[in-house]
Protein backbone atom coordinates (compact mmCIF):
# COMPACT_ATOMS: atom_id res chain seq x y z
CA UNK A 1 0.00 0.00 0.00
CA UNK A 2 2.66 1.92 0.07
CA UNK A 3 2.60 3.82 3.41
CA UNK A 4 4.80 5.15 6.30
CA UNK A 5 2.62 3.63 8.82
CA UNK A 6 5.10 4.78 11.95
CA UNK A 7 5.20 8.26 10.16
CA UNK A 8 1.30 7.87 10.61
CA UNK A 9 1.24 6.98 14.07
CA UNK A 10 3.76 9.75 14.73
CA UNK A 11 1.50 12.40 13.29
CA UNK A 12 -2.02 11.32 15.07
CA UNK A 13 -2.33 7.96 17.75
CA UNK A 14 -4.33 7.40 20.62
CA UNK A 15 -2.50 8.67 23.66
CA UNK A 16 -0.15 6.52 25.27
CA UNK A 17 -0.38 4.24 22.28
CA UNK A 18 2.77 1.44 21.57
CA UNK A 19 3.35 1.08 18.22
CA UNK A 20 3.67 -2.54 16.94
CA UNK A 21 5.34 -2.81 13.21
CA UNK A 22 4.26 -6.14 12.09
CA UNK A 23 8.04 -6.35 9.49
CA UNK A 24 10.11 -6.36 12.58
CA UNK A 25 8.32 -7.95 15.22
CA UNK A 26 8.16 -11.31 13.56
CA UNK A 27 10.53 -14.37 13.10
CA UNK A 28 13.75 -13.54 12.00
CA UNK A 29 15.03 -16.66 10.81
CA UNK A 30 12.59 -16.29 7.59
CA UNK A 31 11.70 -13.79 4.71
CA UNK A 32 8.81 -14.49 4.57
CA UNK A 33 6.56 -11.37 5.32
CA UNK A 34 5.79 -10.64 9.20
CA UNK A 35 5.27 -14.20 10.47
CA UNK A 36 4.68 -15.18 13.88
CA UNK A 37 7.42 -14.07 15.98
CA UNK A 38 8.87 -16.37 18.55
CA UNK A 39 8.45 -16.19 22.42
CA UNK A 40 11.42 -14.41 22.69
CA UNK A 41 11.52 -12.03 20.41
CA UNK A 42 7.61 -10.78 21.52
CA UNK A 43 8.18 -11.34 24.93
CA UNK A 44 11.67 -8.65 24.14
CA UNK A 45 9.04 -6.41 22.42
CA UNK A 46 6.80 -6.62 25.40
CA UNK A 47 9.54 -5.75 27.93
CA UNK A 48 10.81 -3.27 26.36
CA UNK A 49 7.95 -1.15 25.84
CA UNK A 50 6.22 -1.97 29.82
CA UNK A 51 3.83 -4.72 28.99
CA UNK A 52 3.12 -6.87 31.73
CA UNK A 53 1.07 -9.93 31.67
CA UNK A 54 -1.51 -8.13 34.28
CA UNK A 55 -1.86 -5.56 31.55
CA UNK A 56 -5.23 -5.03 29.79
CA UNK A 57 -4.72 -4.95 25.85
CA UNK A 58 -6.34 -2.82 23.69
CA UNK A 59 -5.78 -2.95 19.39
CA UNK A 60 -6.62 -0.56 16.59
CA UNK A 61 -4.97 0.55 13.31
CA UNK A 62 -5.93 3.01 11.02
CA UNK A 63 -8.27 1.10 9.21
CA UNK A 64 -10.39 -0.27 11.73
CA UNK A 65 -10.48 -3.87 10.77
CA UNK A 66 -7.11 -5.12 9.22
CA UNK A 67 -3.41 -5.03 10.82
CA UNK A 68 -5.64 -4.80 14.23
CA UNK A 69 -6.97 -8.15 13.75
CA UNK A 70 -3.32 -9.85 12.63
CA UNK A 71 -2.21 -8.28 15.91
CA UNK A 72 -5.06 -9.81 17.72
CA UNK A 73 -4.43 -13.65 16.23
CA UNK A 74 -0.60 -12.91 17.57
CA UNK A 75 -1.93 -12.17 21.31
CA UNK A 76 -4.00 -15.13 21.11
CA UNK A 77 -1.56 -17.35 19.44
CA UNK A 78 0.86 -15.97 22.08
CA UNK A 79 -1.92 -17.04 25.18
CA UNK A 80 -3.75 -13.55 25.54
CA UNK A 81 -7.72 -13.12 24.94
CA UNK A 82 -8.33 -9.43 25.42
CA UNK A 83 -9.84 -7.55 22.48
CA UNK A 84 -11.55 -4.25 23.98
CA UNK A 85 -12.95 -1.18 22.04
CA UNK A 86 -10.33 2.18 21.86
CA UNK A 87 -10.78 5.66 23.36
CA UNK A 88 -10.69 9.06 20.80
CA UNK A 89 -8.35 10.60 23.26
CA UNK A 90 -5.31 11.06 20.57
CA UNK A 91 -1.91 12.66 20.84
CA UNK A 92 1.07 13.50 18.02
CA UNK A 93 4.29 13.99 18.40
CA UNK A 94 7.48 11.30 19.51
CA UNK A 95 6.17 9.04 22.52
CA UNK A 96 7.05 9.31 25.77
CA UNK A 97 9.96 6.89 26.46
CA UNK A 98 8.20 3.28 27.68
CA UNK A 99 9.29 2.11 30.89
CA UNK A 100 10.72 -1.40 30.44
CA UNK A 101 9.86 -3.94 32.68
CA UNK A 102 11.40 -7.42 32.57
CA UNK A 103 9.75 -10.81 32.92
CA UNK A 104 7.11 -10.64 30.14
CA UNK A 105 5.51 -14.21 29.41
CA UNK A 106 4.17 -15.73 26.56
CA UNK A 107 3.58 -19.79 25.67
CA UNK A 108 2.85 -20.19 21.60
CA UNK A 109 -0.62 -21.52 21.02
CA UNK A 110 0.15 -24.39 18.56
CA UNK A 111 -3.62 -24.98 17.79
CA UNK A 112 -4.04 -21.51 16.33
CA UNK A 113 -1.28 -22.03 13.99
CA UNK A 114 -1.04 -24.24 10.52
CA UNK A 115 2.20 -24.76 8.92
CA UNK A 116 3.10 -25.41 5.34
CA UNK A 117 3.53 -29.47 6.45
CA UNK A 118 -0.28 -29.46 7.91
CA UNK A 119 -1.71 -27.51 5.12
CA UNK A 120 -0.39 -30.20 2.35
CA UNK A 121 -1.68 -32.69 4.89
CA UNK A 122 -5.19 -31.24 5.14
CA UNK A 123 -5.24 -30.68 1.40
CA UNK A 124 -4.56 -34.37 1.23
CA UNK A 125 -7.49 -35.46 3.22
CA UNK A 126 -9.60 -32.82 1.38
CA UNK A 127 -8.36 -34.71 -2.06
CA UNK A 128 -9.11 -38.02 -1.03
CA UNK A 129 -12.57 -36.99 0.26
CA UNK A 130 -13.42 -34.55 -2.56
CA UNK A 131 -14.07 -32.14 0.17
CA UNK A 132 -16.58 -34.17 2.32
CA UNK A 133 -13.87 -34.54 5.30
CA UNK A 134 -10.73 -32.52 6.56
CA UNK A 135 -9.64 -28.97 7.86
CA UNK A 136 -11.98 -26.48 5.70
CA UNK A 137 -9.68 -24.11 4.19
CA UNK A 138 -11.01 -20.60 4.02
CA UNK A 139 -8.78 -17.71 1.51
CA UNK A 140 -8.93 -14.09 2.27
CA UNK A 141 -7.91 -13.02 -1.34
CA UNK A 142 -10.10 -10.89 -3.53
CA UNK A 143 -11.70 -13.48 -5.81
CA UNK A 144 -9.91 -12.74 -9.42
CA UNK A 145 -6.43 -13.71 -7.35
CA UNK A 146 -8.43 -16.93 -5.98
CA UNK A 147 -9.41 -17.97 -9.41
CA UNK A 148 -6.07 -17.50 -10.87
CA UNK A 149 -7.35 -14.85 -13.09
CA UNK A 150 -5.01 -11.76 -11.36
CA UNK A 151 -1.67 -11.78 -10.91
CA UNK A 152 -0.44 -11.97 -6.99
CA UNK A 153 1.45 -8.72 -6.08
CA UNK A 154 4.15 -10.31 -4.96
CA UNK A 155 6.47 -11.52 -7.43
CA UNK A 156 7.31 -15.43 -8.08
CA UNK A 157 3.87 -16.90 -6.78
CA UNK A 158 1.61 -19.13 -8.37
CA UNK A 159 -1.63 -18.21 -9.52
CA UNK A 160 -4.64 -20.03 -8.25
CA UNK A 161 -5.89 -21.50 -4.79
CA UNK A 162 -5.27 -24.55 -2.94
CA UNK A 163 -7.90 -27.32 -4.01
CA UNK A 164 -10.91 -27.62 -2.08
CA UNK A 165 -10.33 -24.02 -0.51
CA UNK A 166 -13.72 -21.94 -0.28
CA UNK A 167 -13.12 -18.14 -1.44
CA UNK A 168 -14.83 -15.33 1.49
CA UNK A 169 -13.27 -12.07 0.50
CA UNK A 170 -11.98 -9.82 3.36
CA UNK A 171 -14.38 -7.06 2.14
CA UNK A 172 -17.41 -9.10 2.97
CA UNK A 173 -16.26 -9.31 6.74
CA UNK A 174 -16.91 -5.42 7.47
CA UNK A 175 -19.16 -2.69 6.63
CA UNK A 176 -17.89 1.02 6.92
CA UNK A 177 -18.78 2.82 9.98
CA UNK A 178 -20.08 6.26 10.83
CA UNK A 179 -17.23 7.66 10.71
CA UNK A 180 -15.31 6.53 7.73
CA UNK A 181 -13.64 3.28 9.36
CA UNK A 182 -14.40 -0.52 8.27
CA UNK A 183 -16.30 -2.25 10.99
CA UNK A 184 -16.80 -5.69 11.65
CA UNK A 185 -19.52 -7.32 10.98
CA UNK A 186 -22.38 -8.92 13.70
CA UNK A 187 -22.96 -12.07 14.33
CA UNK A 188 -25.93 -12.16 12.11
CA UNK A 189 -24.19 -10.47 9.61
CA UNK A 190 -21.18 -12.80 9.43
CA UNK A 191 -23.11 -16.08 9.82
CA UNK A 192 -25.07 -14.82 6.07
CA UNK A 193 -21.41 -14.64 4.84
CA UNK A 194 -20.63 -17.68 5.94
CA UNK A 195 -23.75 -19.95 5.12
CA UNK A 196 -24.34 -18.81 1.24
CA UNK A 197 -25.57 -21.80 -0.58
CA UNK A 198 -22.18 -22.69 -2.16
CA UNK A 199 -19.61 -21.95 0.93
CA UNK A 200 -22.42 -23.58 3.45
CA UNK A 201 -19.06 -23.50 5.83
CA UNK A 202 -19.49 -25.67 9.37
CA UNK A 203 -18.36 -23.68 12.46
CA UNK A 204 -18.41 -26.06 15.08
CA UNK A 205 -17.50 -29.92 14.25
CA UNK A 206 -14.94 -29.62 11.31
CA UNK A 207 -11.83 -27.76 12.08
CA UNK A 208 -11.25 -24.11 9.87
CA UNK A 209 -8.04 -22.95 8.47
CA UNK A 210 -7.86 -19.55 6.88
CA UNK A 211 -5.49 -18.38 4.77
CA UNK A 212 -4.70 -15.27 2.05
CA UNK A 213 -1.45 -13.10 0.33
CA UNK A 214 0.88 -12.84 3.55
CA UNK A 215 -1.01 -13.79 6.76
CA UNK A 216 -2.89 -10.09 7.39
CA UNK A 217 -6.54 -10.82 5.99
CA UNK A 218 -6.50 -14.53 6.98
CA UNK A 219 -5.96 -12.83 10.94
CA UNK A 220 -9.02 -11.14 9.72
CA UNK A 221 -11.03 -13.94 8.51
CA UNK A 222 -9.71 -15.43 12.19
CA UNK A 223 -11.43 -12.70 14.41
CA UNK A 224 -14.64 -12.71 12.20
CA UNK A 225 -14.92 -16.35 12.51
CA UNK A 226 -14.38 -16.17 16.50
CA UNK A 227 -17.03 -13.73 16.33
CA UNK A 228 -19.41 -16.02 14.29
CA UNK A 229 -18.98 -18.30 17.20
CA UNK A 230 -16.52 -20.78 15.43
CA UNK A 231 -14.83 -23.11 17.51
CA UNK A 232 -11.71 -24.52 15.61
CA UNK A 233 -9.98 -21.53 13.48
CA UNK A 234 -6.00 -21.72 13.14
CA UNK A 235 -4.21 -19.13 10.64
CA UNK A 236 -1.86 -20.71 8.00
CA UNK A 237 0.38 -17.82 8.77
CA UNK A 238 2.97 -18.70 5.99
CA UNK A 239 -0.41 -17.99 3.67
CA UNK A 240 0.01 -17.52 -0.41
CA UNK A 241 3.65 -15.83 0.31
CA UNK A 242 4.72 -18.96 1.17
CA UNK A 243 2.56 -21.68 -0.43
CA UNK A 244 2.69 -19.81 -3.88
CA UNK A 245 6.95 -20.03 -3.92
CA UNK A 246 6.47 -23.70 -4.47
CA UNK A 247 5.20 -24.44 -7.96
CA UNK A 248 4.74 -28.28 -6.91
CA UNK A 249 2.30 -28.03 -4.06
CA UNK A 250 -1.44 -28.11 -5.79
CA UNK A 251 -3.47 -25.83 -7.08
CA UNK A 252 -6.36 -25.14 -8.40
CA UNK A 253 -7.54 -22.38 -11.07
CA UNK A 254 -11.54 -22.93 -10.33
CA UNK A 255 -13.66 -22.69 -7.61
CA UNK A 256 -14.57 -26.29 -6.59
CA UNK A 257 -17.85 -27.50 -6.57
Amino acid sequence: MNRNTHAEYLHNRIKESIFFDIDKVKDQSTDLPHMLPSEQEFNSFMDAHGVSNTDQIIVYDSHGFMGACRLLWTLDASGLKDWEKITNLVESGNPAKPIPTTGYQSRINSNLITTKPQILEAIKTLQHSTGLKGPQIIDARPAPRFDGKEQEPRPGLTCGHMPFSINVPFTELFTISEFGGAKCKSKTELDAVFNTPERMIDLHTRPIITTCGSGITAACLYAALSRAGAEHVSVYDGSWSEYGLDKSNPLATTTQA
